[in-house]
């Protein structure tokens, strides 16, 4: 064994991240036993396409290497739908699987982790986080792009410190498709939040009276987004119509 922390250099996150998945791999074609296996199973079930979409989406960054926003890149040229997705899942069927697999002993040992602050003592044990927003060439945004509002994103307008404001790059949801499904993605994030934790923190709410958005147009401009939650969330698009409003209530405690 050889530390690779002797100094303050840059930590060279690949080399640890290719070390963990050599091992991570071996542990998952080691097999889990049938109860194991039935957990797994049920996993995926209660988690359907989201995990469908996550595990896909690291397939092809496996195979195909890093997406970007160049034309001829694979989350470019292609959709979850496409042929060649097709091909390539059933080309390498057990690397999807481990991709599953990580993502159900991640959850599987932060619920354990609750479970114990809970079994200690702890009244409200883990407290999660409410994520800003989702980058914008994840799995989330490339499987379902009719989720986010193409041609915005999330920022903070200017103020004394930032007089260009803050583009934060994280594509906002769609009040459109908010509307027409009412609300389920954000109803589905926050269900998520609560599933293994007994509070969630939400940074953003402390500022969120001046939260906005960055319109891609001729050149960047700051709009509304948000106002304080709960109140209301408008969208501003470059047709000068406003979205709908979207009415934002969060339960704090678990």
């Amino acid at each position: 064994m050889e530390p690779l922390n002797g100094d303050a250099q840059v930590i060279d996150r690949d080399a640890m991240w290719r070390s963990k998945m050599h091992a991570l791999w071996i542990i998952f074609k080691a097999g889990r036993t049938a109860e194991r296996q039935a957990a797994f199973d049920q996993f995926k079930t209660d988690f359907g396409s989201d995990l469908e979409a996550y595990a896909t989406w690291c397939l092809c960054y496996d195979k195909w290497g890093a997406p970007s926003a160049q034309g001829d890149n694979w989350e470019q040229a292609l959709g979850r739908d496409s042929q060649q997705i097709a091909d390539l899942k059933r080309q390498f069927p057990d690397t999807l699987d481990f991709y599953r697999w990580l993502e159900w002993v991640a959850s599987d040992q932060l619920a354990a982790a609750q479970q114990a602050a809970k079994d200690a003592g702890m009244e409200i044990g883990i407290m999660s986080d409410m994520a800003v927003g989702v980058h914008p060439l994840g799995a989330d945004v490339w499987w379902n792009p009719e989720r986010f509002a193409k041609g915005a994103t999330v920022g903070a307008p200017p103020d004394m410190f930032n007089q260009q404001g803050q583009n934060w790059s994280q594509p906002p949801l769609s009040p459109l498709d908010l509307e027409a499904t009412g609300y389920q993605t954000y109803r589905n994030m926050v269900h998520g939040m609560f599933a293994r934790a007994g509070a969630v923190r939400i940074d953003i709410s402390l500022v969120c009276s001046v939260c906005g958005g960055f319109l891609r147009i001729i050149r960047q401009r700051m709009v509304p987004m948000c106002i304080t939650i709960p109140t209301s969330c408008s969208a501003f698009w470059p047709s000068r119509r406003p979205a709908p409003t979207a009415w934002w209530s969060v339960r704090i405690w678990a």
